[in-house]
């Protein structure tokens, strides 16, 4: 895995991500590289609230969705998003409301 490895942190570093993507009920479909911290977090096509956030390996995530590795070098402080599995991410800085 570590020659394969594209993100700059560590495969064990934590990350945000819900119940229902890690549970294999909702495809990642938005991403947020945080900017107050450099947290990553994975959330599926539903609106997430805090109670459904799990915090698991970096890894995990690109274990379950190896398409995630596009997302790489998204700089902190951006988001991508995606209408599904099938269509390309869209990336653009985050600016929360």
């Amino acid at each position: 895995m570590a020659s394969e490895w594209k993100f700059s942190d560590e495969p064990t570093t934590g990350v945000f991500a819900t119940k229902r993507v890690m549970g294999g009920e909702d495809p990642i479909t938005r991403v947020f590289h945080d900017a107050e911290d450099g947290a990553w977090q994975f959330h599926g096509p539903n609106e997430s609230e805090a109670e459904d956030a799990v915090y698991v390996c970096l890894h995990c995530v690109i274990d379950m969705d190896a398409s995630v590795n596009d997302l790489a070098d998204l700089p902190v402080g951006w988001c991508a998003w995606r209408e599904n599995t099938a269509s390309p991410w869209t990336r653009e800085p985050f600016i929360a409301t």
